[in-house]
């Protein structure tokens, strides 16, 4: 997808992408079955291992960024492909908020360095200590770190699947 500002592709990208989760949140009546159910977990799976392997060989800011959100996305599907319909859905409302100010940090860091977005140039110049407050904190709930949101919503997940057969 191209966009000619980095904050327009941001935001459109991730509304594609959770426009076909909520569509999926829509529509699970219709799949049926366990074996799709089971087939929707594997591809999650499988989006989620791939975005991370992919984010981890990607130079581009915007780029890391978006896989992040893709790999996300695929924690969801694997979730409603085990029938926690509830709890992804409060994984994505959750992770929707976090991840609009790390959308925001990100167009502002492309911004202050004149549309570079190679991230390897970042680390180059001092950024605002508030910012860099910001985006750590931003990272560490998305990562699911101890005592923040991303660590309960998960937590729950998990803990779903583990004990619930």
């Amino acid at each position: 997808m191209r966009a000619p500002t980095p904050a327009r592709a941001l935001v459109h990208s991730r509304t594609l992408v959770t426009a076909g989760l909520i569509l999926l949140f829509n529509f699970f009546l219709l799949l049926g079955g366990f074996q799709n159910f089971f087939l929707l977990s594997v591809f999650g799976a499988l989006t989620i291992f791939l975005s991370r392997v992919s984010s981890l060989l990607e130079k581009d800011f915007k780029k890391i960024v978006a896989l992040s959100t893709i790999s996300q996305i695929g924690f969801c599907v694997v979730s409603i492909g085990l029938g926690l319909f509830f709890l992804s859905f409060f994984h994505i409302l959750s992770h929707a908020f976090f991840k609009s100010c790390l959308f925001v940090q990100v167009g502002f860091i492309i911004f202050y360095f004149f549309g570079q977005q190679d991230y390897r140039l970042f680390f180059t110049v001092k950024l605002f200590y508030f910012l860099q407050f910001q985006f750590l904190y931003c990272l560490f709930c998305l990562c699911g770190l101890f005592f923040r949101t991303g660590f309960f919503r998960k937590d729950l997940i998990l803990e779903f699947v583990f004990f619930n057969s």
